[in-house]
């Protein structure tokens, strides 16, 4: 999700008007391997859309909250001690 927002940030950044570069010379600058390293991340992403978009799957962090048992559920060294 923070990869996602950066990105877009950092897309939105590049093609603000206050660079006056247009679109050619901003696609003739990604070039090769600019398209290559975005090849796995389209891999991986078209698949979540489908499999999201099959079963209907709606994340929301409107009701997400984090209780107090939680930071202590797993078994660390800490809490080993912690608890003997």
């Amino acid at each position: 999700m923070y990869l996602t927002v950066a990105a877009g940030l950092l897309v939105a950044f590049h093609f603000s008007p206050s660079a006056a570069l247009d679109l050619r010379t901003r696609l003739r600058d990604v070039g090769l391997s600019g398209a290559l390293l975005l090849a796995p991340a389209v891999l991986v992403y078209v698949p979540y859309l489908q499999v999201n978009s099959e079963f209907g799957l709606k994340r929301t962090m409107a009701d997400w909250e984090t209780t107090a048992v939680s930071f202590v559920s797993s078994v660390t060294p800490f809490h080993r001690a912690l608890f003997t």
